[in-house]
């Protein structure tokens, strides 16, 4: 008599052993045994997980700042005519003044108003931002109407500095652009200008043929400006204010590619510049030599560059990446505003002493902690979509400004 074939497993046991997987870290070269694990170690597939999978996402949003409007104001051409739909004037490039007395932007010229060609030189557009000046309806809503802004018939490319100097100087701001004139061979070819204007008392300091354009910036003495070579945009050129004159003093050759961004220390010693070579550096102005540097890995070029107040954070942002680097420290930290946000948002501006990052929103704009990307507080706004933004130098309020040519100012209350 022959010995039977053994009976086959049963089925229910054979799917049983099948749905159980090792846990993580069970497999092969992991070092662990897998005929050590027991069966309270061991995991189904539709077990639980071991840890929520929320650790990983942004917390919720708690409002812990609120924005009070405090003015609002809106852009009219250079003939004193409120802008149309036709006449659309996007606000661009929006500052506070040194003393935080006013807000600037960039606005069209009423011949570009329609195009708004990036190429051609812009209008410079101020607003008083205490302005006593209040209609029925704004004083309903606490927010004071400045209707018009002050045209000074000065022509702007793309960027502009104001030269601290005080509440009797806090209207100094030097302009770089572009004229059009005849070449060798007949043809127009842009020649760059720079020009400084007292826009309080409506003087103009001086007109020169300075080979600069923007992004400049000022140091916090008002003695030296930096800004990008026209001749070659992988260059900085760095001027001296002499009397109402301004002298190229020297020349930076450290970066590869165009530069995008400057910002000076606070002794005025040194300078911090990024460029589309992806580096953040920070050169000595005695000295010309590197002090330090650090490369980005980052796809876009950087867009916002904030050396704060102290002279010891650099915050860049370099399209959805944030970096925060510490000068006194050379510690480094980055995060993608993808993982740390609930919702989507633009980088528009980052505050003076460094602490928040404003950015547009579907619905308005929101500010968050700079080092974090953590929510503190948004604004819903009406209208246009907005298109700048800026903090003042006490990061006490923010401006923003849209696509339409409205610029509001709020006050910041925190918690």
């Amino acid at each position: 008599m022959t010995d039977s074939a053994p009976p086959p497993p049963p089925f229910r046991a054979t799917v049983e052993d099948s749905l159980n997987v090792p846990s993580f870290g069970s497999g092969s070269g992991s070092g662990v045994d897998s005929a050590s694990i027991t069966s309270s170690t061991r995991r189904r597939w539709d077990d639980p997980p071991e840890e929520e999978p929320g650790h990983m996402m942004p917390e919720e949003n708690i409002t812990s700042m609120v924005f009070v409007k405090c003015m609002s104001a809106h852009h009219a051409n250079n003939h004193g005519e409120v802008k149309t739909a036709a006449t659309q004037g996007e606000i661009s490039h929006l500052v506070f003044t040194p003393s935080d007395t006013h807000v600037a932007a960039l606005v069209p010229k009423h011949s570009n108003a329609r195009s708004f060609d990036p190429d051609e030189s812009c209008a410079l557009a101020i607003w008083a931002v205490n302005k006593k000046e209040t209609t029925r309806d704004s004083a309903r809503r606490g927010a004071v109407v400045v209707p018009n802004a002050s045209y000074f018939g000065v022509r702007v490319h793309k960027g502009f500095c104001f030269r601290p100097g005080g509440l009797e100087n806090d209207l100094v701001v030097a302009c770089p652009f572009f004229v059009k004139v005849k070449g060798e061979d007949g043809w127009d070819v842009p020649a760059p200008r720079l020009e400084v204007f007292d826009v309080g008392k409506r003087v103009r300091w001086s007109k020169q043929e300075v080979p600069m354009r923007a992004p400049v910036v000022v140091s916090e003495d008002g003695g030296l400006m930096a800004g990008v070579s026209t001749k070659d945009s992988s260059r900085i050129l760095v001027a001296g204010f002499e009397k109402n004159v301004v002298r190229v003093k020297t020349i930076i050759i450290k970066h590869t590619e165009e530069v995008t961004g400057m910002g000076f220390t606070r002794d005025g010693s040194g300078l911090v510049s990024t460029g589309r070579d992806g580096y953040v550096r920070v050169t000595d102005l005695n000295s010309g030599k590197t002090l330090k540097r650090i490369e980005i890995g980052a796809k876009a070029a950087c867009s916002i560059l904030q050396v704060s107040a102290d002279g010891n954070v650099v915050v860049t942002v370099w399209g959805r990446d944030v970096v925060l680097w510490y000068l006194d420290t050379g510690r480094v930290h980055n995060y993608n505003l993808n993982v740390v946000r609930q919702t989507e948002g633009w980088p528009l501006a980052v505050s003076k002493d460094c602490s928040y990052l404003a950015c547009r929103t579907e619905d308005g704009f929101d500010v968050s902690d700079a080092a974090s990307g953590a929510f503190r507080g948004d604004f819903a706004t009406e209208g246009s979509v907005i298109t700048s933004a800026a903090f003042s130098n006490d990061c006490k309020k923010i401006a923003v400004g849209n696509f339409d040519g409205n610029v509001d100012v709020f006050d910041i209350v925190t918690a």
